[in-house]
């Protein structure tokens, strides 16, 4: 995934802060929470992590406790609620990818109003560099056909979160083929792979319920892998890591500049991904701002 800025946690990290996170949600406390997330986007967490990894997987176990009686419906709402403004947190705390030129639809399909999937997915395309409109919850076929029709989107994203949710999804993806022929369609949610429904919606391009999965299938249907990345792209993304760095110092260009024996003006163009750099410049942005060359280069 094409992120700026990311590291990769430790498994028992990743596992104290799941539990943490987890114990904070059942117990309402919001404060604890946000300073668990706050601490995964200090530490340069991909945010695809902090989604799946922290936020939804304790939707995933709430849910559960709440089906086997576990929980209330009171404390379910709420820890859902919290959980929400977690992502909104996470969200306005990394940029978009660079863009793709792809544009997506997201949507739940009839009937499904569980909002949690389709609204994660439509954020990791965001964060992946695709133009998205996130319709919510509770489509109407004929309503996402409309949009499709206008729009000409390169990708629809179905979520289906209960198996009695399946034959909508099956008629959306009948519709929209037959009229749009062009948009590839994904349909995924907590259904798939019950009651043979996998196979009954054969007739879209990629059926999982696994976002991961559905995210490379992709990067790799509409050719985003690191291979098809243009020299601006990967100029834009260095000045994108270079701007960071600098701003998480606390530094002003200019002083970057002085620091790092370049001009303003230069400093500029590079933070914008305008400006071509040798390796000497590299290594002396990276001593000014105290950081390795390979946390600049490496995506």
């Amino acid at each position: 995934m094409n992120h700026k800025y990311r590291t990769k946690p430790r498994a028992p990290e990743l596992r104290k802060h799941q539990t943490a996170l987890l114990d904070a949600l059942i117990a309402g406390d919001e404060t604890r929470a946000n300073d668990l997330i706050e601490d995964s986007i200090t530490k340069r967490w991909a945010p695809a992590t902090i989604y799946l990894n922290l936020v939804a997987h304790a939707m995933t176990e709430i849910g559960d406790l709440w089906h086997r009686g576990d929980l209330n419906i009171s404390t379910e709402h709420r820890a859902t609620q919290i959980a929400f403004r977690l992502l909104a947190r996470v969200k306005n705390s990394y940029p978009d990818g660079n863009k793709t030129g792809l544009s997506a639809i997201v949507s739940g399909v009839s009937g499904d109003t569980h909002l949690g999937g389709a609204l994660i997915f439509a954020d990791l395309l965001r964060f992946d560099g695709w133009n998205v409109d996130f319709l919510g919850t509770d489509t109407p076929s004929d309503a996402i056909l409309e949009i499709v029709k206008s729009n000409e989107p390169d990708l629809l994203c179905l979520s289906v979160t209960l198996p009695d949710q399946v034959d909508a999804a099956k008629e959306t993806v009948r519709l929209v083929k037959s009229t749009v022929p062009s948009t590839a369609i994904i349909v995924g949610g907590g259904a798939i792979s019950k009651n043979g429904s996998q196979n009954s919606l054969a007739s879209a391009d990629y059926v999982t319920s696994d976002p991961v999965t559905a995210l490379k299938w992709t990067a790799e249907q509409f050719d985003l892998g690191i291979s098809a990345k243009t020299i601006q792209a990967m100029l834009a993304e260095l000045g994108g890591r270079i701007q960071h760095f600098r701003k998480e110092k606390g530094l002003s260009q200019q002083q970057l500049a002085t620091a790092s024996k370049l001009d303003r003006s230069y400093v500029s163009a590079v933070e914008h991904g305008k400006q071509n750099v040798s390796f000497a410049t590299l290594k002396n942005l990276s001593d000014a701002l105290d950081v390795n060359i390979a946390e600049l280069i490496n995506d």
